[in-house]
């Protein structure tokens, strides 16, 4: 009731400029009238028969105005000869859609956010559980499984913390001079582990071109290549991380990409036949990948066969060194 009040009061304060006229136009005369000694009844009978009139426009223009608000608020194009009010409607409807362009987009990064941590959740339950399980089963644990399923958490928990900067990602960015073989070598050291579990072997064919990057951030992306390469490799089979010309490719012989899936592959939350069969996907690793790769001026693309998968990062020409 409040709120009504408030909202008539308001309204009524537009047209008390209508009130302050029509008083003036009655007060001037009678002062006139009274200075010059002359009956003053004919501006009583004036107003007597113009207070209607006028009160008749002052409710005609408010419940004008209410009407307006209304449409606007229904997003109702108003009909109107006034261009001014018609360039105000544009310009509120113009910036209610933005709002709620807005909403929409925030209610989505929002929900893409819980469905992300929740899946991150349970991915990171089960190296936990892993641990649990062999802690409660021997007496002495195996180092390299510890060793394993740390790096497994490790691999999640950087996801997650890559997935946060996203937001504000260009003020993280540290530009400098790489070796495309420190970052290869630095990867492949991190999931040794990996690599001798399943009986891998990398071929690595790299020359000493330099590349201006973000370390942190490449050394990100070729992480995850490396361990979706790892992931779906055939046991005993070769990973290549070949260097040509100004493209890094990394090749491996195992489960292909289904063609149906490839044009998705880089949608936040997307696994695929893939994800599906290993049952250990939160579909953000290329998500995630492919995000980055835009401000770093990085072109990723992918392709598959029955027999192998290439992932190939083309960079800029202009931010190499021979």
């Amino acid at each position: 009731m409040i709120h009504k009040i408030k909202y008539l009061a308001q309204l009524l304060s537009q047209q008390i400029i209508i009130l302050i006229v029509y008083l003036v136009m009655l007060v001037i005369p009678t002062m006139i009238l009274k200075l010059q000694g002359d009956n003053v009844d004919l501006v009583w009978q004036t107003f007597q028969f113009t207070w209607i009139p006028v009160l008749a426009v002052i409710i005609c223009r408010v419940y004008g105005s209410h009407m307006i608000i209304k449409k606007v608020q229904k997003r109702v194009p108003i009909r109107s000869w006034n261009p001014v009010l018609q360039v105000q409607q544009q310009v509120i409807l113009a910036e209610s859609q933005r709002f709620n362009d807005l909403e929409s987009q925030n209610y989505f990064k929002t929900r893409q956010l819980i469905d992300y941590l929740m899946t991150w959740s349970h991915e990171m339950k089960l190296p936990i559980a892993a641990l649990t399980l062999m802690a409660e089963q021997e007496a002495m644990v195996d180092s390299d499984q510890v060793v394993k399923q740390v790096a497994l958490m490790k691999n999640q928990l950087e996801m997650l913390l890559s997935y946060e900067r996203l937001n504000d990602f260009s003020h993280d960015l540290d530009f400098s001079w790489l070796t495309i073989a420190d970052i290869i070598d630095e990867t492949i050291r991190e999931y040794s582990t990996f690599f001798i579990e399943k009986q891998l072997r990398p071929v690595i064919q790299v020359s000493s071109t330099r590349i201006l990057s973000d370390q942190k951030w490449l050394l990100f992306i070729v992480k995850q290549l490396v361990y979706n390469a790892i992931k779906y490799s055939d046991p005993q089979s070769e990973i290549k991380i070949n260097w040509s010309d100004n493209q890094l490719a990394i090749t491996n012989h195992g489960l292909p990409i289904a063609a149906n899936d490839l044009p998705r592959i880089f949608e936040p939350g997307f696994t695929g036949d893939n994800g599906h069969q290993q049952q250990a996907a939160t579909g953000m690793g290329l998500y995630l990948v492919k995000q980055i790769c835009q401000p770093l001026n990085i072109t990723i693309s992918v392709s598959s066969n029955p027999q192998v998968t290439t992932v190939a990062l083309t960079f800029p020409k202009s931010a190499l060194k021979v």
